[in-house]
């Protein structure tokens, strides 16, 4: 993963500013974790592809941009969606492992 959007992305997870979802990039009630990620990305004013929901961090401009793997993405959907691990248990994860 690429270290500067790395280093961000954990600083916003941790941050208390965003509320957890699952099941969504985002909605009205909050974030998921690569919903974070996706408010990240356009707070640096990146120009990002459409978002059609969760297929947003699939396509390749996305890969690319942040260094993440789809294994990666599919890794941290599963730790936010199936296993309902705290933004600060997910960011502990990137830290070590991405």
């Amino acid at each position: 993963m690429k270290p500067e959007i790395k280093t961000k992305w954990i600083a916003a997870l941790r941050s208390g500013e965003y509320q957890q979802v699952q099941q969504d990039l985002h909605n009205d009630e909050g974030y998921c974790c690569l919903g974070v990620l996706q408010s990240v990305l356009a707070q640096e004013l990146i120009e990002l592809p459409a978002d059609d929901g969760d297929s947003f961090l699939k396509v390749e401009p996305c890969l690319e941009l942040t260094g993440l793997t789809f294994t990666d993405q599919k890794t941290l959907w599963r730790m936010n969606d199936d296993d309902e691990k705290s933004f600060d248990e997910i960011a502990d994860y990137i830290e070590q492992n991405l």
